[in-house]
């Protein structure tokens, strides 16, 4: 899905993003950072960006990465050096993470990913992720991407079984393409089609049902019920730190982003203008128009702020009588969740939490 290990362009060096890092418009205000790829373990220095951002940057509450998975040793010992940085910072509010790139069960991951043994791969990650926290208080996390290869056997559903049942924390994005992944002219490959828009209703349905009964570890239902009437041919009305002028997307060439999705919103190049020159010009407007037409029909789960959004849900509730009855209603989906980890609590909450 994602042809940016096809590109031959170096990597942004680590003066360069410690540079960008200290640029007035991120250093005073940056929430989340994410490093991303391509494979961001690939990169050796990957922990002294983490580092260099838990030291300058007060403002930091998010931060982490994703992998594939395929070097579980590597990213093991990434998030170790990373996870002691933020002890030696002393950055206690930092909520660090790890997403685990996962597109099936079994050979139906490998397949996609195109490489055998693949899944057994991301398992042996988890579980040695997961020996991590043991030291360390941080999170695990499945990203499994709804596409054609897995909703047309029935996989998506399965793992959505799986996520249930185990109680394993994934949550269920569409795919979408991005031009700024090089991956639009291939859509066909992994897009869902028209013949397969039936199924994947019937899915999202299933994992609304589910998240609103407390079913699932990881409760994303905002995400999931937006996707859900989009492709019901419904505008999106999730609220997205792209359209806010909240986020951006620094590539690796240097080209900087107002939104993931298209190469339309490009702002300038760090490697000809500094950040905040960029960041602060009349430009930004100009991509912010030019990145609308693509916003009511986007699927993207990036800068969401799903959490967010489901907190203005609750205090923008009609009256207090419209408060008391969502309050009730999350009270008692948390009630049942904890029943579940109460009744699993030998099998589940040990080996896996």
């Amino acid at each position: 899905m994602c042809h940016m290990w096809q590109r031959s362009d170096p990597d942004m060096s680590l003066d360069k993003i410690k540079e960008i890092l200290a640029s007035s418009s991120i250093k005073n205000t940056l929430i989340n950072l994410v490093p991303t790829g391509g494979e961001p373990t690939l990169r050796e220095d990957l922990p002294e960006i983490f580092g260099y951002a838990f030291q300058h940057i007060r403002s930091l509450r998010y931060t982490g990465f994703f992998t594939n998975s395929l070097l579980p040793e590597r990213a093991r010992v990434i998030a170790g050096k990373a996870l002691d940085l933020k002890e030696k910072f002393g950055r206690k509010e930092i909520l660090f993470s790890v997403g685990l790139s996962l597109d099936g069960y079994g050979k139906t991951h490998d397949e996609i990913r195109g490489v055998k043994g693949a899944f057994g791969k991301v398992m042996e990650n988890y579980l040695g992720l997961k020996a991590l926290t043991k030291k360390y208080g941080f999170y695990i996390g499945f990203n499994f991407v709804v596409q054609k290869e897995n909703i047309a056997g029935g996989n998506a559903l399965f793992m959505l079984d799986v996520a249930e049942q185990a109680l394993l924390p994934v949550i269920f994005p569409i795919v979408y393409g991005k031009d700024i992944f090089y991956n639009m002219e291939c859509s066909d490959d992994w897009g869902i089609g028209e013949e397969l828009k039936r199924d994947t209703i019937d899915f999202y349905e299933e994992v609304v049902r589910r998240a609103e009964k407390g079913r699932l570890l990881v409760d994303n239902g905002s995400y999931y019920r937006d996707v859900l009437i989009q492709l019901r041919g419904t505008q999106r009305s999730l609220p997205c730190l792209f359209r806010e002028k909240k986020a951006c997307v620094i590539d690796a060439d240097g080209s900087v982003y107002l939104c993931d999705l298209t190469r339309e919103s490009l702002l300038g190049n760090i490697y000809e203008k500094p950040f905040d020159e960029i960041w602060n010009s009349a430009q930004k407007d100009v991509a912010y128009n030019k990145i609308l037409p693509y916003c009511s029909k986007c699927f993207s789960n990036c800068a969401v702020g799903s959490g967010r959004y489901q907190l203005r849900q609750i205090w923008n509730s009609k009256g207090l009588s419209g408060l008391t009855g969502l309050s009730y209603k999350e009270a008692k989906k948390r009630i049942y969740r904890l029943a579940r980890l109460i009744e699993e609590y030998k099998y589940v909450i040990w080996p896996r939490l």
